[in-house]
């Protein structure tokens, strides 16, 4: 995938938010969406892949829907002419990225992703505030070999490899430009871009 110039930036309706788990992804996705609705006219919706891939709670807590239902619901989701999804799980990568215009890749500090992740959590866990289809978390879970934290742990430098090898891949048809951002400051620049047109 080539990188994003402005312009690729600037006619984007269809955007993929990558980066490590903590890097704030769903955040960014829901501020860019309520920007683009305001800059184009038109809705459009945030999508978190994480309440595609995870069954909901009330069925099977913490448990991932099978790959053809994921494939299946990520695939209705953006039949839309607008939305912003948090990037997609290995199941409906091909599908996603095929149809999106742009992936933005939140590449920030390990030390930036990991206070924020842990933020996050605590704060999820003394306000049980659900996530990922209705799921909470626990400090048994966070303590678990299911914790966040070790997620975070086996994926920060893959995520990290992956931001490079996007932004340098070869340019073809079924590849978006990447938009490879290092810090937050970044992500509210390009919301601010979009704000001043």
């Amino acid at each position: 995938m080539p990188r994003a110039l402005w312009d690729d930036i600037a006619s984007a309706r269809r955007i993929v938010i990558g980066g490590v788990t903590g890097a704030g992804k769903s955040t960014a996705a829901t501020r860019l969406a309520a920007v683009l609705t305001r800059f184009t006219g038109r809705e459009t919706r945030a999508i978190d892949f994480d309440e595609i891939g995870w069954e909901p709670a009330s069925v099977k807590p913490w448990t991932h829907r099978p790959s053809w239902e994921q494939r299946q619901l990520a695939s209705e989701a953006i039949q839309a002419d607008s939305w912003v999804m948090t990037r997609p799980w290995s199941s409906a990568e091909d599908i996603v990225f095929h149809r999106a215009q742009l992936v933005i890749y939140l590449d920030y500090p390990p030390r930036t992703t990991l206070a924020r992740l842990f933020r996050r959590t605590i704060t999820r866990i003394i306000r049980r505030e659900p996530c990922c289809n209705g799921n909470r978390e626990s400090l048994a879970r966070l303590f678990s070999r299911d914790s966040i934290i070790y997620w975070w742990l086996k994926t920060v430098r893959s995520r990290h490899d992956e931001a490079l090898e996007l932004e340098t891949a070869p340019s073809s048809p079924l590849n978006p430009p990447v938009l490879r951002l290092t810090h937050p400051s970044q992500m509210d620049a390009v919301l601010s871009l979009y704000r001043a047109k």
